[in-house]
Order: C-alpha cells, then sequence, then structure tokens
C-alpha cells in the first residue's frame, strides 16, 4: 500500500484558469466561503446584523469620528443616515425643515471622504453634500453653481472632482481640483478664474474613455479612466498641479468605487482584470489564477455596480461582484495580500463595504451573538473587537448593515464552505489508483463534522464522479475509508453546518491497479 501526502493546503489558494491536472498537489480546483492563511485553509467566518435595524436600503457607507464619537454614515436613495451605537439619525439636508430628497440610484453610485474631519458625499446627480458630525448634511459650500461630478475623493488639503457636468454639459475627461481647505473645513473655492484661489483644471483627453474615479498614493494622486491611468502631483508655483502623460494606457478603473487602498497602494478592478498599482509598477494579479473566471461570472448588464473594498484585519481585498443574473453583487473574490492567495465568498446582496472602528459595544452582549453557546471554543472573556480595531461593514440590499467575520452564520443561516481539488495524478498518470482511506490533518472544535468526498474520473476534460460523503468528525477521527478507483483522483472537504475547522494537510492511501 501507498501513500501520497499533500501539505501546505493553504499557501497557493484557489486556481481556477489553470486545467487541475497542470496544478501544483497542495494548490485547490475549486473552493468557495474558506480563506488561507498562515499555511491552512479554514472555514471563513460569517456575518451579522450590527447597528439594528436601518430606516433605509443602504447604498454607500462611511465610517466618520468626530470629538469622540464614532458613526458610520450610510445613504440611499433619497436619504443619509448616520448610526452611533444604536440610533439611526436621519441626516438628509433640509429647507424650511423639510428633507430635500436625493436623487441616487444604485447605479448613480456614491463616493465618500474625510477631509479635515468633515465627511463629504457625492452621487453624481445632486450637489455633493457635508456633514461635519451635527444636524443635518448640506449642500457643499462654494460649489460651483450647475456644476456636478461623477466622482469626487480627497488629495492632501484639496477635493479632486471628477468627470464633470457643466451646466449640463459632459465633460468625462475632465478633472477639478480645489482650493487647500483649512483643517475642520471644507474647501473655499472651485473658481478657476480667481486668482488668489489655487483651483486648477485639467482635461486629460489624450486617452478614449471617461474618468472613472481616482485615489492617493504616498504624495500622488491616480487618475483613473476605463483604460488607462494619469497621475497628478503637487509642484507648486503658478501650476499648483502636474498631470503625467499616461502611465498606463491598457489598465484602467471598471466604474466607481472599483479601486481599494492598502498596504502595498490601489488593487483596482478593470476590464476583466483586477491589478495593482503600487506606485512604480502596475501588473495583473489575477492572471493565470482567477482572471477567465471573473470574465465570464459577471453579469454584463450590471457590473458597473461592482466594488472593491478592504478587510485590512485579515489583509484581504475584496473584489465584490454580480454574478450572471444578479442585480447587485453577491460574491467576492477575496485576495490575500500578505500571502498572495485568491479565495471565494458568498456576499448577502451587497451595494457595498467598507473598514473603519465600531464601538464594541454593539457585539459583546450574548444576545447579539447569533451562535449556539456550546459552539464557542474562545475564553470566557476573550473580546476580539478593540477599540483601535478596523472591521469590516456590509452594506445591504436586504436593508440591514452587517459585520463580517463575526459569526459562524451566515446572518443566522447556515452556509456551505468547501475545497476542492480534482486532476490528482499522484505522480503517475498512466496508472489507475485504488484510494482506501484518506488522513486528513484538521484542528477545530471537537465533534465538528467534515464530509469528505473521493472521486475522480478517467480521461482529461470528463466530469468527476464523486463518492458518497464520509463524515470526519474532528477530535474522535483520524481517517475517513473509501473505495474509490481513477487515473486522476479528485478530493473535497465540506461543511454545511456551522463548524471550526482549519485544514493543513492530507494523506492518501492507495495502490495502483493497472496501467493505462
Amino acid at each position: 500500500m501507498a501513500t501520497y501526502p499533500v501539505d501546505g493546503l493553504g499557501t497557493i489558494g484557489i486556481i481556477r484558469d489553470a486545467a487541475p491536472h497542470e496544478l501544483p498537489p497542495n494548490a485547490w480546483s475549486d473552493g468557495k466561503n474558506v480563506r488561507f492563511a498562515d499555511g491552512y485553509v479554514e472555514r471563513m467566518r460569517g456575518h451579522q446584523v450590527i447597528y439594528g435595524a436601518p430606516p433605509i436600503e443602504p447604498y454607500f457607507l462611511l465610517p466618520y469620528s468626530m470629538a469622540g464619537a464614532r458613526n458610520w454614515i450610510y445613504a440611499g436613495a433619497q436619504k443619509m443616515y448616520a448610526v452611533s451605537v444604536d440610533t439611526h439619525s436621519n441626516i438628509t439636508r433640509q429647507t424650511g425643515g423639510v428633507d430635500v430628497d436625493y436623487s441616487a440610484t444604485p447605479g448613480n453610485v456614491w463616493t465618500g471622504t474625510d477631509i479635515g474631519g468633515v465627511a463629504v458625499l457625492n452621487n453624481g446627480v445632486d450637489v455633493p453634500q457635508v456633514w461635519a458630525g451635527t444636524g443635518r448634511a448640506v449642500n457643499l459650500p462654494d460649489w460651483t453653481n450647475g456644476l456636478r461630478c461623477k466622482a469626487m475623493r480627497k488629495h492632501k488639503f484639496s477635493l479632486v472632482a471628477m468627470n464633470l457636468i457643466e451646466s449640463g454639459v459632459d465633460k468625462p475627461h475632465r478633472v477639478l481640483v480645489s482650493h487647500p481647505a483649512e483643517p475642520g473645513t471644507v474647501p473655499a473655492s472651485w473658481d478657476t478664474a480667481d486668482a488668489t484661489k489655487d483651483v486648477v483644471v485639467q482635461d486629460l483627453s489624450k486617452t478614449e474613455g471617461r474618468l472613472v474615479d481616482g485615489a492617493s498614493i504616498g504624495d500622488h494622486f491616480y487618475l483613473y479612466k476605463e483604460s488607462s491611468i494619469y497621475r497628478m502631483s503637487y509642484v507648486g508655483g503658478n501650476d499648483i498641479w502636474a498631470f503625467s502623460e499616461p502611465i498606463s494606457e491598457q489598465a484602467g478603473a471598471l466604474a466607481v468605487n472599483c479601486i481599494a487602498r492598502f498596504d502595498l497602494g490601489h488593487a483596482v478592478l478593470g476590464q476583466g482584470d483586477v491589478f495593482l498599482n503600487t506606485g512604480s509598477r502596475i501588473e495583473s494579479i489575477l492572471n493565470q489564477k482567477m482572471r477567465r473566471w471573473l470574465q465570464t461570472s459577471m453579469d454584463a448588464s450590471n457590473y458597473d455596480r461592482s466594488f472593491l473594498a478592504t478587510n485590512p484585519t485579515r489583509n484581504e481585498v475584496w473584489v465584490c461582484i454580480p454574478r450572471l443574473g444578479a442585480s447587485v453583487p453577491n460574491v467576492a473574490l477575496v485576495w490575500n495580500y500578505k500571502d498572495n492567495v485568491w479565495t471565494i465568498r458568498d456576499l448577502p446582496r451587497a451595494h457595498y463595504a467598507a473598514s473603519g472602528v465600531i464601538d464594541t459595544i454593539v457585539t459583546n452582549s450574548f444576545d447579539s451573538r447569533l451562535d449556539p453557546f456550546d459552539s464557542y471554543t474562545d475564553p470566557f472573556d476573550y473580546n476580539e473587537y478593540t477599540q483601535a480595531s478596523q472591521r469590516m461593514v456590509i452594506a445591504s440590499a436586504a436593508r440591514k448593515l452587517y459585520l463580517a467575520d463575526a459569526s459562524r452564520l451566515f446572518d443566522e443561516t447556515n452556509f456551505q464552505s468547501y475545497v476542492a481539488r480534482t486532476g490528482l495524478d499522484l505522480g503517475d498518470p498512466q496508472y489507475f489508483k485504488l484510494v482506501s482511506a484518506v488522513y486528513p490533518r484538521i484542528e477545530g472544535a471537537a465533534g465538528n463534522v467534515v464530509r469528505v468526498y473521493v472521486g475522480g474520473y478517467n480521461d482529461i476534460g470528463k466530469p468527476v464522479t464523486w463518492s458518497t460523503p464520509r463524515n470526519f468528525v474532528i477530535g474522535t477521527d483520524t481517517k475517513v475509508d473509501v473505495t474509490e478507483e481513477w487515473r486522476y483522483i479528485a478530493i473535497k472537504f465540506e461543511t454545511v453546518q456551522q463548524a471550526t475547522w482549519r485544514l493543513k494537510s492530507y494523506l492518501l492511501e492507495y495502490q495502483k491497479t493497472g496501467m493505462w
């Protein structure tokens, strides 16, 4: 009897773009709702409701802290709210004590930023909105009449407006940089004709496509069109800002909010690819891994509702897209940028997600915990939420705000978690192999059950025939017995009930039964 050990199961991740039989043994050809970290593959944690029920369907989120109060601003089609602990406050602009509703849709995407302690939100249709932590939001002071922009971001002490509409006329290549703002205020001018103010306008028309969005890396601001990128740098003097020639004429941003800022620079969802912009290089991070899967999985009618979000406590960037037939992002390609591995996670119909500091009080009560008490393996006084930790919050089309990585359930519902590898030839593709046992090295709560499938196929390109699942009970079992004979072996580990498990390696016990 021969054995075939497979170690380091968390070091490569899921690769969907290569033929399974061409992958290293410790790569996975499929999976969902798992993550890879520290050499392990583990069941991904779920999400739970946080901050109670919002009065509106939230399209956008912005964490905002002012004078010691932590708020999450969320904006919808007509209203804007701020929530702190469990109090939701309507901060929609007013005239004469009456709300002046906004005109946003999931397609007219909100963007937001915090400049000098003041929150600024923009939806491309209404005048940009300002909220300083009290009262109601107001129209951005000193904003030019008749001007709108598709995206607005902060760079240093200025606001940057991109893809303008001037008195009803589209200026899709135009960028407008405000006069610098004093701390605690918003810019005092957007008037390019005022020589006493440092306002700059520039048309980036050397490449085709509209301006989509932008973000900072250090001292530079990167402006992303649909298939090109420009760099804006402060130079002072009469020019104030210098705009580069296109630094890329292939890469660009697919839609607003498709840029994630993180430790290495920008992760950007472009036309059928995800790339990294470090400020010194631009390269695909999805090619030969999940690129073709992305291109064939995204809904062509609602691609512009995709967005990127960071999960800094897990060293992750989430590329959130609507799958075919979905109108709202319902799946995330998750990139662990520390280990450079990819996985896939289901989303709760997410309009947007953002990371920021939350109040520990909203997650500390027993009533707030949705998992059965007996399922907890943490110390009794353990608290994973600190006053400084960055947590991801998801704005769902179900009119809920969710805290990610906070439960063993998806909003009180069990979910499927699995990894699968097909096309294993066990070092000798010419022979049939009879697998008689699997020895998984699984860590987790004693009594939790992981289902193990073994199967295979004899010809490349044929579908997998899976065995009946065998239950592996953590803390009790050391192996599962099977009887599966194939030229190419397939194996899958799955849970459909809440469980805690981490898989580091497995060993197949087999014998050769004949040559092909």
